[in-house]
């Protein structure tokens, strides 16, 4: 049977949306822009607080786990940085807490347009691949001119490098398989709901060359 969730605690007043994410223990997780709220229990219709980031103001974007399950990543809206840049409701900030919940006061990183985060597979050897991330992103042209990129966040240091490029579309979701493939999709444009696979040791590659990946090679 279908379990509905009526105990979602209500985001607050500045955000509009909620972003889910269950973790390995089965258990859900919920971003709504300012808290984190995880369930009591696998099927249970309760919530408990178990971080908070301070100041922002931006609508809840996605949020994903790290390989190792030890760090939860936050988006910051799916928009771009508009007049606010530097401001508390500057879209495109992530944001870095601990699996186990924390005050977060400060942004790791800035990529405006990110619309999916995925952790790197275990089966990635791009090194240090605990704390990096996936991440499916745009830019500020997606109505006259829809395409998008993937890039490997570094939330140690915010960095991040394009791992493919030429997506003909706005950016879509991301995801790996248990082989640690790559599966990018587009969101937006004419080829919208195109799905393609990459190789997880062509990806690794494309990282450390510096060389990314087309569209055309999935």
């Amino acid at each position: 049977p279908v379990l509905r969730l009526t105990n979602i605690p209500d985001p607050p007043g500045t955000t509009l949306y909620h972003s889910v994410r269950f973790a390995a223990d089965g258990l859900l997780h919920v971003w709504d822009g300012g808290n984190v709220w995880r369930q009591d229990g696998v099927d249970v219709d309760a919530f408990t607080a178990l971080g908070d980031v301070v100041n922002n103001m931006a609508d809840a974007g996605p949020m994903a786990f790290s390989r190792d399950g030890d760090l939860l990543l936050l988006g910051n809206g799916m928009g771009g940085w508009g007049p606010y840049l530097n401001e508390p409701h500057h879209a495109g900030r992530l944001f870095v807490m601990p699996a186990a919940g924390a005050l977060v006061t400060t942004p790791v990183g800035d990529i405006d347009y990110h619309y999916a985060l995925a952790p790197l597979p275990e089966q990635s050897t791009i090194p240090s691949a605990n704390q990096k991330f996936f991440v499916n992103h745009g830019w500020e042209y997606y109505m006259t001119d829809p395409q998008s990129w993937v890039s490997v966040f570094d939330v140690s240091t915010g960095s991040e490098q394009v791992v493919l490029t030429g997506i003909p579309g706005a950016s879509g979701a991301l995801t790996v398989d248990s082989f640690g493939d790559l599966y990018a999709s587009i969101g937006d444009g004419e080829t919208r709901g195109l799905i393609k696979r990459f190789n997880v040791d062509a990806v690794a590659t494309a990282f450390t060359t510096g060389t990314p990946l087309t569209w055309n090679d999935g």
